[in-house]
C-alpha cells in the first residue's frame, strides 16, 4: 500500500512538471540519481502493465529530465528514443500539448533546437485546438524561446506578440513575463525605445501585483535599457530605486546588479567619485559573498574609472589584483580585459611586458570568439606599435581591428580605429590620411559621435599641414577652424552636461526623498491599521466576554430558580405529609 501512494505522489509530481512546473531532480524524493531512477522505472513498468500510455509518456520525460540533471547522456538517448516511439500512441489532447511542451524544452536544453521548434509548434497547434488562453501563452512563449536560440530575432518578436491578445486570461506574473519576452526581444533588434516601454508595463504590473524579487530585476533591466537611449536621468531614478528595494528585501544579486549599473552610469555621466564609491561597495559585496567573477568584473570597471580619475597606481593595482585569481574560478573574459588595460597602462615602463599582455589579451578574446573584445585588443596592440615605433605593424593591426568591427557592425569602434589608422599615415602619405579620417568624419557626424569628430579633424588638419610643399594652407586652416569651433562646442555641451548632471541628482534626490516618505506613511498607516485590528480583536473578546457573561448568568439564574422550586417542592411535600399525620 505504501508503495502504491508513492508512486502515485511521484505521477503526480510528474504531471505536475509537465503542465510547466519547473525540474530539480533532486528535489523528486531525496533520494541519490540511482534511486530516484530505480523508483520511476517501476512506475513506469506499472504504468505499461496497466496499458496507462500517458503515464507511461509523463514518467519517461521526467526519466529524461533526470538524466539531464546527472549529464547521463547514454540515458537521455535512449529515454529520448521511447518517448518518441510512445509521443505518437497517445491521444489525450492535454497530455499531447505537455509532451509537446516538455520536449521541445528537452531539446532546447540539448541544443536540437530544429526538433525543439517541431515540438513547439506542436504544443501551440494542441492549446489552439483545446482553445485554453493560458496554455496557448505559454506554447507561443516557449516558441519565442527557441526562436531566441536560434538567433531568429524578429521571429521571437512577433511570437511574444502574438501571444498578448490571450494574456488577459493569464495570471499576473504570466502577463509580467510576457511583457519583459517582449521588451527583451526588441531590445534583440536594437528597437530600445519598445524595449523600455514594455520594460515599464513589466515593472507597472509587478508594483502592483507586488513582486519585490522580480520588480528589482525588471528596474535593473530597464535602467540598462534606458542608459544605451542615453535617457540617464531615468535610468539613474529606476536603478536608485531597484537598490532601495534589494536592500529592504535582502535581495544581495539585485542589489550586486544595482550597484554595478549605478558605478557605469555615474562613469559614463563623468561623475566618476560616484562611480568609484558604488563600484567599491560592490567590490566589497562580492569579496564577502567569495564571489571570483564579481570580484573581477568590478575590478576591471574600478581600474577604468581610475585611469579617467588618473589614479594611474590604483589602476594597475586594481588589474594585478584580477590576474592573481585562480584561473580555474574566473571567467577568461574578466583576465583578458585585465590584460589588455594593463599592457597599455605599463607599456613606457614595461614595454616587452605591456606588449605581451595585450597580446594575450587578444588571444584569449580569439579562443572566447568574443569579437568585440579581440577587436578593442588589436586597437590597443595598433597604439602600442605606434609607441613602440613600429608603424608598418601598427597599421596592419589597425587593420585587422576595422575588419573585425565591420563584421559585428560596431560603429563606434570602427570609425575611432580608422581614425587612430589615419593618424598613424600621415607622416607616410598625408593624402591617404586626409582621405581615411574625412571619411571617418562623415561617419562619426551621421552617428552624433563628436569626440570622435575632433579627432578627425586633429587628423585632417595634420594631414594638410604635411602637404606644405604644394601649398595647401587654406585648407588646413579651414580644418583647424573647424576644430576649434567643435572644440568650444564641445567644452558647451560639457558645461551644460555637467548642469543636466546636477539636475539629475537633484531630481533624484528629490525622488528617493518622496520615497523614503511614502514608505515613511505606509509603515505609519500599518502601524495605525494594525492597532485598528488589534482594537477590533479586543472588543471582539469583549462582546464574547459580555455573550459569555449573559450566558452564564442567565444559566445561573435558571439553576437558582430551579433550586428554589426544588426547596419550595421539598417544603410543600413535607408541608402536606404533615397535615396528612394529623388527620
Amino acid at each position: 500500500m505504501q508503495m502504491v501512494l508513492q508512486l502515485r505522489k511521484l505521477y503526480m509530481y510528474c504531471l505536475m512538471v509537465t503542465l510547466g512546473f519547473s525540474v530539480q531532480a533532486q528535489d523528486l524524493v531525496g533520494k541519490s540519481y540511482e534511486q530516484q531512477q530505480s523508483e520511476l522505472t517501476e512506475a513506469i513498468f506499472q504504468a505499461q502493465s496497466n496499458n496507462d500510455i500517458d503515464q507511461s509518456l509523463i514518467l519517461l520525460l521526467q526519466q529524461i529530465q533526470l538524466a539531464i540533471s546527472a549529464d547521463d547522456t547514454v540515458k537521455i538517448q535512449e529515454y529520448l528514443i521511447r518517448v518518441r516511439a510512445l509521443k505518437d500512441k497517445v491521444s489525450n489532447p492535454q497530455t499531447v500539448f505537455s509532451s509537446s511542451l516538455e520536449l521541445s524544452q528537452i531539446y532546447r536544453h540539448l541544443e536540437l533546437l530544429d526538433q525543439s521548434l517541431v515540438e513547439a509548434e506542436q504544443a501551440e497547434v494542441k492549446a489552439k485546438e483545446m482553445r485554453e488562453p493560458e496554455l496557448i501563452v505559454q506554447a507561443l512563449r516557449n516558441k519565442g524561446y527557441v526562436y531566441k536560440a536560434l538567433k531568429q530575432n524578429e521571429d521571437a518578436l512577433m511570437t511574444f506578440l502574438s501571444a498578448l491578445r490571450h494574456q488577459s486570461s493569464t495570471d499576473t506574473m504570466t502577463q509580467a513575463s510576457l511583457m519583459r519576452n517582449i521588451a527583451d526581444a526588441y531590445s534583440k533588434i536594437n528597437e530600445l525605445v519598445s524595449s523600455a516601454r514594455y520594460y515599464e508595463k513589466a515593472t507597472a504590473i509587478l508594483k502592483a501585483y507586488p513582486d519585490k524579487k522580480l520588480l528589482p530585476q525588471t528596474l535593473i533591466i530597464l535602467s540598462k535599457t534606458q542608459n544605451k537611449m542615453g535617457d540617464y536621468a531615468q535610468a539613474l531614478i529606476n536603478i536608485n530605486q531597484a537598490l532601495s528595494i534589494s536592500r529592504t528585501y535582502f535581495h544581495q544579486a539585485q542589489e550586486l546588479d544595482a550597484l554595478t549599473v549605478l558605478s557605469i552610469l555615474h562613469r559614463k555621466l563623468g561623475n566618476y567619485e560616484d562611480a568609484l564609491k558604488y563600484g567599491l561597495q560592490a567590490l566589497a559585496l562580492y569579496k564577502k559573498l567569495d564571489d571570483p567573477n564579481g570580484f573581477a568584473a568590478a575590478a576591471n570597471s574600478i581600474g577604468l574609472i581610475c585611469i579617467h580619475l588618473e589614479q594611474f597606481d590604483n589602476a594597475r593595482n586594481y588589474f594585478n589584483q584580477i590576474l592573481l585569481l585562480n584561473k580555474s574560478e574566473v571567467n577568461p573574459k574578466y583576465r583578458a580585459a585585465a590584460y589588455r588595460e594593463l599592457g597599455k597602462l605599463i607599456i613606457d615602463t614595461e614595454p616587452s611586458k605591456g606588449l605581451s599582455y595585450v597580446k594575450q589579451a587578444h588571444a584569449i578574446f580569439t579562443q572566447l570568439n568574443d569579437l568585440k573584445g579581440a577587436g578593442t585588443a588589436l586597437k590597443n596592440l595598433g597604439n602600442i606599435y605606434i609607441r613602440l615605433g613600429e608603424i608598418d605593424q601598427a597599421q596592419t593591426t589597425f587593420g585587422q581591428a576595422i575588419d573585425l568591427f565591420t563584421s559585428i557592425q560596431d560603429v563606434w569602434n570602427k570609425t575611432d580605429t580608422q581614425i587612430q589608422l589615419a593618424a598613424s599615415l600621415v607622416k607616410t602619405v598625408p593624402m591617404q590620411a586626409a582621405e581615411s579620417a574625412l571619411a571617418s568624419l562623415q561617419t562619426a557626424q551621421e552617428i552624433g559621435a563628436q569626440s570622435l569628430e575632433f579627432d578627425a579633424y586633429n587628423v585632417l588638419q595634420e594631414a594638410e599641414e604635411a602637404e606644405e610643399a604644394v601649398g595647401n594652407y587654406r585648407q588646413a586652416l579651414l580644418y583647424a577652424k573647424q576644430k576649434q569651433t567643435l572644440s568650444q562646442h564641445l567644452r558647451t555641451e560639457s558645461l551644460n552636461k555637467k548642469m543636466a548632471e546636477m539636475n539629475i541628482v537633484l531630481q533624484v534626490e528629490k525622488k528617493q526623498y518622496a520615497l523614503a516618505q511614502a514608505e515613511h506613511e505606509k509603515s505609519l498607516l500599518e502601524i495605525e491599521l494594525n492597532n485598528k485590528e488589534h482594537q477590533l480583536i479586543l472588543l471582539k473578546k469583549d462582546n464574547e466576554i459580555s455573550e459569555l457573561t449573559i450566558k452564564y448568568q442567565f444559566i445561573i439564574n435558571i439553576l437558582i430558580g430551579l433550586g428554589v422550586m426544588v426547596v419550595l417542592f421539598f417544603i410543600a411535600t413535607k408541608f402536606f405529609a404533615i397535615g396528612k399525620n394529623k388527620v
